[in-house]
């Protein structure tokens, strides 16, 4: 015969507590550290693992913690919190159903949207399995910390698996660039800055003897990796998040937030399309390719005006048989796998108009959200980091696409910052 115990209630209660914690401690390890850390980019195999990504590991992990997840969330209660204010991400995700039933790869679009949108599930679910700001924020900072201590230790200790080399099959010019525990110096570069603002958290809620010098060590990294793109956007998007928070108007935040985002699509996307823009682009001291990317450009907007209604379908256009054939393309096309501007290749992906349900889900609803954040000390301190977060991933789209991307770890980051900001908007955070 069951009876009340106040006692072992609380001891049930605490050991839920601990496989929360150790539940959103593996999500972050899978996103942050990934599956495949200090991969060996001279092996031929690799190659493929770049395309198709680890599909049997990846898929079987990411879905139990999800189900996982959804039902310790299930078992408190809090899965209608959960899914409330996510309006506009559930009709985006019909678009992106729509999408797979044109794609001119369906069972590809079916099983990398499936994915993607596990991802956005674990971010979103993410802040519910903690108890509160500290025990949150002390979780991230021991998934930055990892990816910083083990970036430089496997540079000082085994360089070939975290310096670009000469000898990679891909991406030769590389060589030298920092990778640290990523693929690709891109990558690592972005996921710096991520652990950047972490580290900036952590020393906001009490930790500056970690967070500080986590946050350093990380910009640091951000030179040597090569990610001119990072280097220079952690300063803009910082900077204008210092800005928009600061403002009272919505209108004014938009402004701020919004208004250097469209100069630089003008800039970027914009100069391969018009000859005015192209030629004020020549009068500034940089490169007018944008180390190459113009031509990415320029050929996916060819490609994405032939069927600007639907696209190609999700994550369907890149790798597809349509490249590969040699219609859309002959050359580099072949071995491209985004069109480096997150916007574009959603245009290009899922069409124009799937692309208006993304700008709305994930541009002008977070901000939205953080003008309505609740005014507690916990709750203005993690949409403040939420707001940094979103900002640079939203820049970074300019010049990499990972919109969507699967088990992306900038995707995974991009939807925990929308995620977040919804969060703070709607609930108080506890200490």
């Amino acid at each position: 015969m069951a009876y009340y115990s106040p006692a072992r209630d609380r001891s049930s209660a605490q050991l839920g507590d601990v496989f929360s914690v150790l539940v959103a401690l593996a999500t972050l390890g899978i996103y942050f550290i990934t599956l495949d850390p200090f991969s060996s980019l001279s092996d031929a195999s690799t190659a493929l693992v770049e395309t198709t990504g680890r599909l049997a590991s990846t898929y079987i992990t990411c879905f139990i913690l999800a189900v996982v997840s959804f039902l310790i969330i299930a078992l408190r209660g809090d899965i209608g919190r959960v899914l409330a204010g996510t309006a506009p991400v559930i009709i985006l995700s019909g678009w992106l159903f729509f999408s797979v039933l044109y794609s001119s790869d369906p069972a590809t679009s079916a099983q990398r949207l499936t994915l993607s949108l596990v991802t956005y599930a674990l971010a979103a679910v993410l802040p519910w399995l903690t108890r509160g700001m500290h025990q949150f924020t002390n979780l991230l900072l021991i998934a930055a910390s990892s990816v910083v201590v083990l970036s430089y230790l496997g540079i000082a200790l085994f360089p070939h698996l975290a310096v670009h080399q000469a000898t990679d099959l891909l991406e030769t010019a590389l060589a030298g660039d920092w990778r640290g525990i990523y693929q690709q110096k891109n990558e690592a570069a972005m996921m710096m800055v991520v652990c950047a603002y972490i580290g900036l958290l952590a020393a906001r809620t009490g930790k500056p003897l970690i967070g500080v010098p986590i946050a350093i060590a990380a910009l640091v990294f951000l030179p040597f990796s090569g990610g001119k793109s990072a280097f220079g956007l952690v300063f803009i998007a910082s900077g204008l998040a210092y800005m928009v928070a600061r403002c009272q108007s919505f209108w004014w935040r938009a402004v701020i937030a919004f208004g250097p985002l469209a100069l630089i699509g003008l800039l970027t996307v914009g100069s391969v399309m018009s000859e005015t823009v192209m030629s004020i682009l020549n009068l500034l001291p940089i490169d007018p390719t944008f180390t190459g990317r113009s031509g990415i450009w320029e050929f996916a907007i060819n490609a994405a005006r032939q069927n600007y209604l639907t696209g190609y379908g999700f994550e369907a256009f890149w790798h597809s048989a349509t490249i590969e054939s040699g219609s859309e393309g002959t050359g580099w096309e072949r071995f491209a796998h985004t069109s480096h501007n997150g916007f574009l290749d959603m245009a290009l992906t899922i069409g124009l108009p799937g692309l208006a349900l993304l700008v709305i889900a994930f541009v002008i609803t977070p901000l939205r959200d953080f003008q309505r954040t609740l005014p507690t000390p916990e709750n203005e301190t993690l949409a403040y980091f939420f707001l940094n977060l979103w900002l640079f991933m939203l820049y970074h789209n300019m010049f990499e696409a990972f919109f969507l991307s699967r088990a992306d770890p900038m995707w995974f980051a991009l939807a925990l910052a929308t995620c977040g900001l919804r969060y703070t908007a709607r609930y108080a955070a506890r200490v």
